[in-house]
C-alpha cells in the first residue's frame, strides 16, 4: 500500500495530538480546525442591492425612492443584519433629498436604519435547488423606534452568492416609528394635499460568500 507524503504527515501530526493532548482538548482542537473548515457567512454587495420605497402623494401619485448607503451580513448561523445610511437618500431631487434628511428622517439625531432578523438555517443550505421561498421575521430600528416586521421573500443560490428578494413590498406605518410629524412637515412646504402615512418597500439584496464570519 503507498500512503501520499500529505497523507503520512497528516498521520504523524494526529499521533502527536493523541500522544501529548488529553482527550477532552483533543476533541475542541478538532471540531474548531473543522468549523473553521466549513464556516461561512455572506457579506452584502452594495453596488448589487437596493432598498426602495414608494411615496403618494395627493392619493394618486406614485414615486420610487431610494437608499443609496448600504451594508450587511448574513452568518452561517442565519443571523442577517443590515444597515442602512439614511443621509443616502436618493428622490432624483436634491432639494427633496435634502428635506427628507433634515424634517423626515431628522438624520443629524438618528443617521442609520437597522434591521436585523433569524433567517432559519435550512432556508440557506441550497442542494440542487436554484430558489426557494421563505417567511423573514425581524425588527427595524428607524428614528429611535422598533418594531417587528414579516416578511415573504425569494431567496436565490448561485454559485457564491445569495440574492434575497421581498416577494410583495413591505408596508411600513409612519406612526409606529414617530415620523408623522415629518410627513405634514413635507407636506406643508410641497404644498400638497396629502403624503400617505403607509409606506412599501422593497428589497433587492446580494450577498456574496465570505469564509470571514465573524460578524
Amino acid at each position: 500500500m503507498i500512503l501520499h507524503k500529505a497523507g503520512l504527515n497528516f498521520l504523524g501530526l494526529n499521533m502527536l495530538l493523541f500522544k501529548y493532548l488529553s482527550p477532552t482538548k483533543l476533541f475542541f482542537l478538532l471540531l474548531m480546525t473543522t468549523s473553521q473548515g466549513i464556516q461561512a457567512g455572506w457579506n452584502l454587495d452594495q453596488s448589487e442591492s437596493s432598498v426602495e420605497f414608494i411615496s403618494i402623494k395627493n392619493n394618486r401619485i406614485l414615486e420610487t425612492h431610494s437608499f443609496q448607503k448600504l451594508s450587511g451580513s448574513i452568518t452561517s448561523t442565519g443571523i442577517a443584519n443590515l444597515t442602512i445610511g439614511l443621509d443616502g437618500v436618493s428622490t432624483k431631487i436634491q432639494i427633496r433629498d435634502e428635506r427628507m434628511r433634515n424634517f423626515l428622517f431628522e438624520t443629524k439625531l438618528f443617521p442609520h436604519a437597522t434591521f436585523s432578523a433569524q433567517i432559519p438555517i435550512a432556508e440557506l443550505e441550497f442542494r440542487d435547488e436554484h430558489f426557494r421561498i421563505g417567511e423573514v421575521n425581524g425588527r427595524l430600528n428607524l428614528h429611535g423606534m422598533e418594531a417587528d416586521l414579516k416578511s415573504k421573500v425569494m431567496i436565490l443560490h448561485k454559485n457564491n452568492t445569495l440574492r434575497i428578494i421581498t416577494n410583495h413590498p413591505i408596508l411600513i406605518s409612519a406612526e409606529n416609528f414617530n415620523l408623522t410629524q415629518g410627513i405634514a412637515r413635507l407636506q406643508e412646504i410641497a404644498g400638497l394635499d396629502s403624503i400617505s402615512s403607509v409606506v412599501p418597500v422593497i428589497l433587492d439584496l446580494v450577498f456574496v460568500e465570505s469564509t470571514d464570519d465573524t460578524k
